[in-house]
């Protein structure tokens, strides 16, 4: 266990001049002295916080990868400032947010357009697809989604009450928060480094413990 805090320590410790690293000298010392200067309680206590600092970090970083993730699917949604939810359960209206094709001449777009009773209406535009918001009739939902992924339509599944642009914001918020928790997390084990010193001298300490209990 030491040696992995030794380890995770290295990568917080700060680049030291090669002239200081050169001239730094590892203390000599008997075992005996190895021994009174190392807290073992202390030290154990140490390690057993590091890692715990060292597993919320990963915890971190994974939440932020899904946020981002969830960010990235819904970035290009922002601009839509109305929840598609809440529309979709209109009396005599619903609406659906989707993907088509995109192409040179536009043919998927016209041929959507050329649908009956729904109106569409571009929110983005990349290179492969582009997203769209579509206006029909309750009463014809079904029949008119049917026509529209003949022509390439495919809806987006969306999961959220609030509008794309109150989730994209939401999630934001939430990436931040987990930035700055990071931020402090690793200051944290920056501040740790100023003993690493101590944690190299248990490291060659349990060592010499553990080999002489091999021994006996």
């Amino acid at each position: 266990r030491s040696e992995a805090v030794l380890t995770l320590l290295a990568q917080y410790a700060p680049t030291k001049p090669l002239k200081v690293r050169l001239k730094q000298k590892r203390p000599t010392l008997t075992l005996s002295q190895l021994y009174d200067q190392v807290d073992e309680q202390s030290i154990k206590a140490a390690i057993e916080r590091l890692e715990s600092l060292s597993k919320q970090r990963e915890e971190i970083l994974e939440k932020r990868q899904k946020l981002e993730k969830k960010q990235a699917e819904i970035g290009p949604w922002k601009v839509v400032t109305y929840s598609p939810k809440v529309l979709q359960q209109a009396r005599y209206f619903t609406v659906q947010l989707g993907y088509l094709p995109n192409d040179q001449d536009h043919s998927f777009y016209q041929q959507l357009q050329s649908i009956d009773s729904v109106s569409v209406e571009e929110v983005f535009s990349h290179k492969d697809r582009m997203g769209l918001v579509a206006v029909m009739p309750t009463s014809r939902q079904e029949e008119i989604l049917e026509e529209m992924k003949d022509v390439g339509f495919s809806p987006l599944d969306y999961p959220y009450e609030d509008s794309p642009e109150a989730v994209y914001q939401a999630l934001e918020d939430q990436r931040l928060a987990l930035h700055q928790e990071e931020k402090t997390l690793i200051q944290t084990l920056k501040d740790y480094t100023k003993d690493l010193t101590d944690f190299q001298l248990a490291s060659e300490a349990f060592y010499n413990q553990s080999q002489r209990q091999l021994v006996e």
